[in-house]
């Protein structure tokens, strides 16, 4: 039942603003928005079973990672620049998560 939640929430908190400037989307952007609705969905339902089958602090320990995914994400697929902070930060990050996860 959680993972309906979030859906049920966020059409009525989103509908006014589509409405305030509505764009019909194209058969191919239709298509995008299907795969994102059907992958979030999918996602959701993993997450919600991973977090039933481990202890909760182990589990959402690994939700720091996504910090660093998307900037190896942006470097990848849109060709950002990843500075020293950057990377000393995505450092940090799995390291922490590393070490938070040894325990």
């Amino acid at each position: 039942m959680v993972v309906f939640y979030f859906p049920l929430l966020a059409l009525p908190l989103s509908l006014p603003l589509v409405l305030l400037h509505p764009v019909m989307p194209t058969v191919a952007e239709w298509g995008w928005l299907l795969g994102v609705g059907v992958f979030t969905q999918l996602g959701q339902l993993a997450l919600t079973r991973g977090l039933m089958t481990m202890p909760a602090a182990r589990a959402t320990a690994l939700s720091y990672v996504q910090v660093p995914l998307a900037a190896l994400w942006g470097l990848l697929w849109f060709g950002e620049t990843l500075d020293p902070d950057i990377l000393t930060a995505a450092g940090l990050v799995l390291g922490s998560t590393l070490l938070s996860l040894g325990r």
